[in-house]
């Protein structure tokens, strides 16, 4: 199955992996964190709050915290 360019599903993805680029490398700031939460808020709120976008989201807070965990360890 593939997406058409246009469709919803294409365009959310595009979107969600725009923000994995953006926030891939961690920095470990306030300002990191605030910006990160705060892009995938908006990207919760243009899909609607639904369920897969949301989860989506969480999952790369989870990565990102996890990343951050395991740096503290090493550092």
């Amino acid at each position: 199955m593939s997406f058409e360019k246009d469709s919803q599903e294409f365009v959310m993805f595009q979107d969600f992996w725009n923000i994995c680029k953006k926030y891939w490398v961690l920095d470990d700031t306030d300002e990191f964190w605030e910006s990160v939460i705060e892009e995938v808020n908006l990207f919760c709120k243009k899909y609607g709050n639904e369920k897969f976008p949301r989860g989506m989201g969480l999952t790369l807070i989870d990565y990102l915290e996890s990343q951050r965990k395991e740096r503290l360890k090493v550092g």
